[in-house]
């Protein structure tokens, strides 16, 4: 039970995770840089919060973490 409990739990972290991502995606090449960013960082909380050792989203966080870093470059912000 609580092995199929946390595969879908799995599989919800992974659409919300995609859902929140191709939200900022579509921001993007819209060209607003700072709602991107806002949902990027939505996406950043959500998989960390979801995110154990034994969990497959530890390879998103570099990806997610370089994404957040290009979208404040672009707009200077080097902080």
């Amino acid at each position: 039970m609580l092995k199929r409990y946390q595969s879908r739990q799995d599989s919800l972290t992974k659409l919300n995770y995609n859902t929140l991502n191709n939200i900022a995606r579509c921001y993007n090449i819209l060209g607003n840089i700072h709602e991107s960013i806002e949902y990027l960082l939505l996406a950043y909380e959500y998989v960390t919060r979801s995110t154990n050792e034994e969990n497959e989203y530890l390879t998103i966080l570099p990806e997610l973490g370089l994404n957040i870093c290009n979208a404040l470059n672009y707009i200077g912000n080097y902080t």
